[in-house]
């Protein structure tokens, strides 16, 4: 004869298993879940990674064209630096700063310079790397006022000082054949002793 308690004691083995069961499906369906988060939060984290590292490209290439004006724009008053071949960025960026002072346009941007030396990829590279550059010709800033023109408050215009102001802008592009483009634009202000030589 069999105990009372013998399909009682077979039943609670069998509910243990099926909580069991239902136990293990509700983790694995947790983990699943926590896995396509991770996926997800790394491929953001890879796509974030690729397009700051194209905004800091690009931005490069912005500063690049600052710099490169600010070098070809300062006169070289002692005769040792090279004037720059025709047909380059830099022989026509001469020209342009030459012809804003000569015509005294003031506080007007000039049209964009953009040569083939400007080009920073090579030919069908992807992405193609370029650089371009606007003068505006600021005048001629008065250095010093006297201080009786500062305690009247009449200060008249200024006339031609020692230095010239100018403020070049330089966007930087950075293409994808196909695909998105990135654009950086900078902006630097400086002055530039008067040419003896232009």
């Amino acid at each position: 004869m069999q105990p009372a308690s013998t399909p009682m004691r077979n039943s609670r083995t069998h509910e243990a298993g099926a909580i069991t069961i239902l136990v293990t499906l509700m983790l694995l369906v947790l983990l699943t879940v926590w896995a396509i988060a991770m996926s997800k939060n790394a491929l953001r984290e890879t796509i974030i990674t690729g397009t700051s590292r194209q905004g800091a490209q690009v931005r490069n290439l912005a500063d690049t064209g600052i710099e490169w004006s600010v070098f070809w724009m300062m006169d070289d008053l002692t005769g040792s630096r090279a004037t720059p071949a025709a047909g380059t960025g830099a022989y026509y960026l001469r020209a342009m700063k030459s012809n804003l002072i000569a015509s005294q346009q003031t506080g007007i941007l000039s049209s964009a310079l953009s040569t083939a030396d400007m080009i920073l990829s090579p030919s069908g590279a992807n992405p193609a790397q370029r650089y371009e550059v606007f003068l505006t010709y600021m005048g001629n800033p008065r250095v010093k006022f006297t201080q009786s023109e500062v305690r009247s408050s009449s200060i008249s215009a200024a006339t031609p000082g020692t230095v010239q102001l100018w403020a070049v802008r330089s966007d930087g592009y950075l293409e994808y054949s196909g695909g998105p483009s990135f654009v950086h634009r900078r902006e630097a202000w400086f002055t530039v002793p008067p040419s003896t030589q232009q």
